[in-house]
């Protein structure tokens, strides 16, 4: 009983990062939290298209940081990043 008692105190602090990029009335925002296996990207847009609000939220596994320092170096900027994230998955 000791062991599994000292096992749940060896907690593993996760890292989490975020980004948005705003063009119009279109919202990209793109979240990583650190898990055991690689990473949970999590995208979510939104705003107003056509003259109505819409959304769309998605979750993703990956093996490496899609928000990593050298992956955002793009020449679109964060939303070209976003929009290759999503085309290589």
């Amino acid at each position: 009983m000791e062991n599994i008692l000292s096992s749940k105190n060896n907690k593993k602090d996760y890292k989490s990062w975020s980004k948005s990029a705003r063009s119009d009335e279109w919202t990209k925002e793109i979240r990583v939290e650190e898990i055991e296996n690689g990473y949970l990207v999590c995208l979510d847009q939104y705003g107003e298209k056509d003259g109505e609000y819409k959304s769309e939220y998605k979750k993703y596994f990956s093996k490496e940081n899609p928000l990593s320092d050298s992956d955002l170096e793009t020449e679109n900027g964060l939303e070209g990043a976003i929009d290759d994230f999503i085309k290589n998955m």
